[in-house]
């Protein structure tokens, strides 16, 4: 696996620098969403993200967030866009 080849340090300064980006330096939210997902990656928690998770842990959603239920109507459509 190709990640397996890149070190745990090599992996962590291109998040830095990508962070330190003219694009990523516009957005405290952007800087917090992509270290998240970074780290989670980092330390083999990946599976464990979704949009919940993200929601509390990088937008500051509180603990009872609920999130937006998709009525089956509009949700139609996009599955059969898919197949």
């Amino acid at each position: 696996m190709v990640s397996d080849l890149i070190s745990y340090e090599e992996k962590r300064q291109a998040l830095e620098r990508v962070i330190a980006s003219r694009t990523f330096s516009r957005s405290d939210q952007l800087r917090a969403f992509l270290r998240y997902i970074c780290e989670a990656e980092f330390e083999g928690r990946a599976q464990e993200l979704n949009e919940y998770v993200l929601g509390v842990s990088v937008l500051g959603r509180p603990h009872d967030y609920s999130l937006p239920r998709i009525p089956a109507s509009a949700a139609a459509p996009m599955s059969c866009a898919a197949s």
